[in-house]
C-alpha cells in the first residue's frame, strides 16, 4: 500500500468511527449519553446535530449544555476554536463520502470550483442566510441538509427500502453527492460552498488560529521543494501554488484533514501552537503565503 492510499485508509476509518459514533443504527455517543446520563433525546443524527443548535441560538431559543445536542455543540465549536474543524476533517462521513467518491472520476471530467469561484463569500453568505431565516420565522434547519441526505442513504442501503427517499431527497443527494461531489476536484464542494455547520467551524478555526497556544497548520518554507503534492490532494483547495511557485494557504476553507501534511515528502507542513509560518498576503486577509524566515520551531 503506497503512502496516498495508507493516508487515505486512515482517514476513512476516522469516518468511518464518526458514522458509527452518530448515526444510527449504532447512534453511540446518543446511546451512551441517554442510557449512562439519562439525558432525554432519540438516537439518530437529529440529537447531535449543530444545525439544530445554530437554528436555536439564532431565534433566541437558545440550548441547554446539559443536553445530547448541548454537549455535542460545545465539543464541536470548542475543539475548532482551539485545534481546528476536526470534525469536518477528521469525523464527519456525510462530507467524506462525496470527496471518496470524488477519487473513482477521473481528474480531467471535474471542475476545480474552488478556483474559479472563491468560497468565502458564498459560504458566509450562505451561513449568514441559515442564520436570520429563523428570526425571521422561516425554518430551514434540515434545508439541503447532508447529514440527513447521509442518514436517510445509509438508513435505505441498510433496510433495503428506497421509501425513505423521497423527490426532494433525490435531487438533494444528486446535488450533494454529484455535482459538488463526484465532479468537484476534491468531492467537498458541498463543505465549500453550503454546509452551515463546516463555515461556522472555519470561522472559529480562523479566528482562533490568531492567538499562539491554539493549534494550526504551520509551514517551514525551508524545506519546501515546491512540489506541489499538498496543493494536488488538498479536498478543498486551501492549498495551492502560485503562479511564481509560491505555496498560498486559504485557513478559512482548510479542514484540518490532515492529508497534506501526511503526503508531504520533506515535512514542510505540521499541525502545531505557536507561529505557523505563514504571512498575510497583500491586499488578502485571508490568503496567507510562506514568511521568509523560518518560524521558531526550528531555531530552537
Amino acid at each position: 500500500m503506497n503512502g496516498k492510499a495508507k493516508i487515505l485508509t486512515v482517514r476513512f476509518l476516522g469516518y468511518l468511527g464518526g458514522f458509527l459514533l452518530f448515526y444510527a443504527p449504532a447512534s453511540l455517543v446518543q446511546r451512551l449519553l441517554i442510557s449512562v446520563f439519562h439525558l432525554p433525546g432519540n438516537a439518530d443524527i437529529h440529537a447531535v446535530c449543530s444545525r439544530v443548535a445554530l437554528t436555536n441560538l439564532a431565534s433566541g431559543k437558545g440550548i441547554s449544555v446539559i443536553s445530547i445536542v448541548g454537549i455535542v455543540f460545545a465539543l464541536v465549536f470548542l475543539s475548532a476554536f482551539f485545534l481546528g474543524p476536526l470534525f469536518c476533517g477528521k469525523l464527519c462521513p456525510a462530507g467524506a463520502f462525496p470527496e471518496y467518491l470524488s477519487r473513482l472520476i477521473p481528474e480531467k471530467f471535474q471542475v476545480k470550483l474552488q478556483s474559479a469561484l472563491n468560497p468565502a463569500p458564498v459560504r458566509y453568505g450562505m451561513l449568514a442566510g441559515f442564520l436570520i431565516a429563523p428570526v425571521m420565522g422561516y425554518s430551514v434547519v434540515c434545508a439541503y441538509c447532508n447529514y440527513t441526505m447521509f442518514s436517510r442513504l445509509t438508513l435505505s442501503v441498510l433496510s433495503l427500502d428506497v421509501g425513505i427517499l423521497t423527490s426532494t431527497n433525490v435531487i438533494t443527494i444528486f446535488f450533494w453527492l454529484i455535482v459538488l461531489g463526484a465532479f468537484t476536484k476534491g468531492g467537498r464542494g458541498y463543505c465549500s460552498y453550503i454546509c452551515p455547520v463546516g463555515a461556522a467551524q472555519s470561522l472559529l478555526h480562523f479566528l482562533g488560529a490568531k492567538f499562539r497556544f491554539t493549534y494550526k497548520l504551520a509551514f517551514d518554507p525551508h524545506r519546501c521543494v515546491s512540489c506541489g503534492l499538498c496543493a494536488k490532494e488538498c479536498p478543498t483547495l486551501a492549498l495551492a501554488v502560485k503562479d511564481d511557485g509560491q505555496l498560498s494557504y486559504q485557513r478559512i476553507s482548510c479542514l484540518s484533514c490532515g492529508q497534506c501534511i501526511q503526503l508531504c515528502p520533506k515535512k514542510a507542513l505540521v499541525y502545531k501552537n505557536g507561529a505557523d509560518g505563514w504571512r498575510r498576503a497583500a491586499g488578502d486577509e485571508k490568503l496567507l503565503q510562506p514568511q521568509p524566515i523560518l518560524n521558531e520551531s526550528a531555531s530552537s
